[in-house]
């Protein structure tokens, strides 16, 4: 017996089209990747291509932060969008999150607590239609069905327990990024102090959409009535609803009764044990992240190390050696750990990342234009702790702290990775600025 699924007809004025998003946030965010690339020594990605995670955009989210609070909260859920970044790249079964409902009744996540997810959206549609994506009939249904779900989630009328399911599968486009097939739900929830909430679930499917086309039709004969865009973006704009009555099922049972689990996903239980090992990685990457001056080639060189932790063959083999334990609730690392992590972030920073296709982009490393002062024309020199020791002569001396006595074998970024030492602080204790 197929779960009832709840009639619902959109109202006719719920679009708001994405060039009236704020044009300030989109020049900061260009500002902020110019700098970064610059940096880098490297060229932005090509038009239409898209990374699964974007640190410039992490970046840019912390800026407009204005309170210690926020700032620290930030830290929490920013660490939740990179677990969430390396389930993708693991493409492990399911991942899940829990979104607040604000008072103006729009779903909101705490990373941008002065927008609601609506506007993430459309911000993230219209960053993506100005770098050159040519699947915005698809991202706009995506948002056109995310309005729908959060109309009817948000509404007081609607009962706990009601719950929406979005069929997200792979897009059509040549080089498309959504080369994943995923369904999301979303359910209506209630905490002990009777405050609503919804939880989200990403489930990975195995399905095509001969077999979509079955299961949506089981749910709705009309489902496909008047259909005007391609399967993908149909079902993106079209969500199904499920009552709250309807056999007091879960999400995770709806899923199970009409979907299919893919048996090629990676397990919860597998992942966490992945997890133990890029814990105090994510947290030394989310540490330069949050510096007060943003450095893109220290944040990069952390991030690749992150994705690294796991897969690089001579980094796992050193880690075994260590073994750093951080429990599940902390935010800091101490400083044995700090400085272990950035010895590694020194010397594997830099090296290749596989890359890996996402949810709804590309999982990589982030490239640079070479190793050492000569790279990029000296843009290294300019923005990188490595040129201080650069020689009259023009061969190269590696950093070495005279506070800690740190000493790398390779380039680092702006600040020592043992002792936080800027690079004014370098040469005041009798460093010699090159």
């Amino acid at each position: 017996m197929h779960a009832e699924a709840i009639g619902y007809s959109p109202p006719t004025e719920h679009r708001r089209h994405f060039s009236v998003v704020n044009n300030s946030d989109l020049l900061q965010i260009e500002a902020l990747q110019k700098q970064s690339d610059s940096a880098l020594g490297r060229e932005r990605n090509a038009s239409g291509q898209f990374d699964n995670y974007n640190f410039v955009l992490a970046r840019w989210g912390y800026e407009r932060l204005r309170t210690e609070k926020h700032k620290e909260q930030f830290k929490v859920n920013e660490l939740q969008n990179v677990k969430t970044a390396l389930r993708e790249r693991n493409q492990t079964a399911e991942s899940r999150l829990d979104m607040d409902i604000g008072e103006d009744k729009k779903i909101h996540n705490e990373v941008f607590p002065d927008s609601s997810y609506e506007e993430v959206l459309y911000r993230g549609l219209r960053y993506r239609a100005e770098n050159g994506s040519n699947e915005i009939v698809r991202e706009e249904a995506e948002i056109a069905g995310f309005l729908e779900i959060q109309e009817v989630l948000t509404s007081d009328k609607t009962e706990v327990g009601t719950k929406a399911f979005m069929i997200s599968g792979p897009g059509f486009e040549k080089d498309t990024p959504y080369v994943h097939n995923f369904v999301d739900s979303y359910e209506l929830a209630e905490d002990e102090n009777g405050k609503r909430f919804i939880q989200y679930t990403r489930f990975a499917s195995p399905l095509g959409y001969d077999k979509y086309e079955e299961i949506a039709l089981g749910f709705d004969t009309d489902y496909f009535k008047e259909q005007d865009k391609s399967i993908d973006a149909w079902y993106l704009e079209h969500p199904i609803f499920i009552s709250a009555d309807d056999k007091n099922q879960t999400a995770d049972d709806v899923f199970t009764e009409h979907f299919a689990k893919d048996v090629k996903a990676m397990e919860e239980e597998e992942f966490q044990k992945l997890w133990k090992i890029y814990s105090p990685f994510a947290l030394y990457y989310l540490d330069q992240l949050t510096k007060d001056d943003f450095d893109p080639v220290a944040i990069a060189e952390a991030y690749n190390t992150l994705l690294l932790c796991t897969e690089d063959k001579d980094m796992r083999a050193q880690n075994k050696e260590i073994d750093i334990f951080v429990a599940s609730q902390a935010m800091e690392l101490n400083i044995s750990e700090n400085q272990y992590i950035a010895a590694m972030v020194n010397k594997f920073g830099r090296r290749d990342v596989k890359e890996v296709k996402a949810g709804c982009g590309s999982s990589g490393g982030v490239s640079f234009a070479g190793f050492g002062v000569e790279a990029a024309g000296g843009v290294f020199v300019a923005n990188s702790v490595a040129g201080f020791g650069l020689k009259a002569n023009g061969t190269q001396e590696w950093f070495n702290c005279p506070k800690c006595s740190f000493k790398a074998d390779g380039p680092i970024g702006n600040t020592c990775p043992g002792c936080r030492l800027t690079k004014d602080e370098y040469v005041e204790a009798g460093g010699k600025e090159c």
